[in-house]
């Protein structure tokens, strides 16, 4: 291994929200939206819906996380993406807000065999609706999560990439060489152009600060779009890319 690749999973390996796919499972998708709509508008924390989020899988078999995960949708190229990534010398890894089981038994349909996130509580065999592990819980985790990771594993920051979609990676991926944001959420959209704007008026703070989090857009749903930043090694100035399959920062 020559270089880690630190993969968010919702909306970016996946189209689609675990917590969204789980209460779908269980019939109670009306029950989720009622909770995540104050995150959706910003209104409440993540930690907060997390953990409301598990109260829906009181009494359920701990069987739900993994079948759910296995009916999930697969973001478009991810598959053959991770295989290139893993012959090209790179270890890729599964960072995510949402369940650890459900990351694990997702990363191995694609071939990930690494995946964090957080674990909900079982007793008796079933699952107690609240949280055993929840390393991963705020919009803040992420960042003292792989700070520590490539610390105990001597990864230096320059060989490890991040790839993300929204505000809970950005602290991500201050703890890495190279930042791609790919198929970017509404928050990170609104961030590009809130920055840009004020740079334009001559205000240059929160773009410089952008920049230097942010290294990479990637306005697309493939996710082989990432390769040509990525092969032969990480390089936001890659010559392999051409100007209409990204957005550089």
């Amino acid at each position: 291994m020559k270089y880690v690749v630190l993969f968010d999973m919702d909306g970016v390996l996946t189209p689609q929200a675990q917590a969204l796919q789980l209460a779908k499972t269980l019939g109670k998708t009306d029950e989720a939206m009622k909770v995540f709509s104050g995150q959706m508008r910003k209104q409440i924390g993540l930690e907060w819906i997390l953990s409301k989020g598990s109260m829906f899988l009181k009494g359920q078999d701990p069987s739900i996380l993994e079948n759910t995960a296995k009916k999930m949708l697969i973001t478009k190229s991810a598959k053959s993406t991770i295989e290139q990534l893993k012959e090209a010398s790179y270890h890729p890894v599964i960072i995510t807000n949402g369940f650890e089981g459900m990351a694990q038994a997702f990363g191995k349909r694609i071939g990930i065999t690494e995946a964090y996130g957080n674990s909900p509580e079982v007793k008796g065999g079933v699952l107690t609706g609240k949280l055993s592990d929840s390393k991963l819980l705020t919009v803040k985790s992420k960042g003292d999560f792989i700070r520590k990771y490539l610390k105990d594993r001597g990864i230096a920051k320059k060989d490890a990439v991040a790839v993300g979609n929204d505000e809970n990676d950005m602290a991500m991926f201050q703890e890495v060489g190279l930042t791609i944001a790919f198929n970017p959420s509404r928050f990170i959209k609104n961030s590009i152009t809130d920055s840009f704007s004020k740079a334009i008026d001559g205000k240059r703070k929160d773009f410089i600060k952008f920049t230097n989090v942010v290294d990479i857009v990637i306005l697309n749903n493939d996710l082989s779009k990432l390769l040509p930043f990525l092969i032969p090694k990480p390089d936001k100035f890659s010559s392999n890319v051409k100007i209409d399959e990204k957005t550089q920062l």
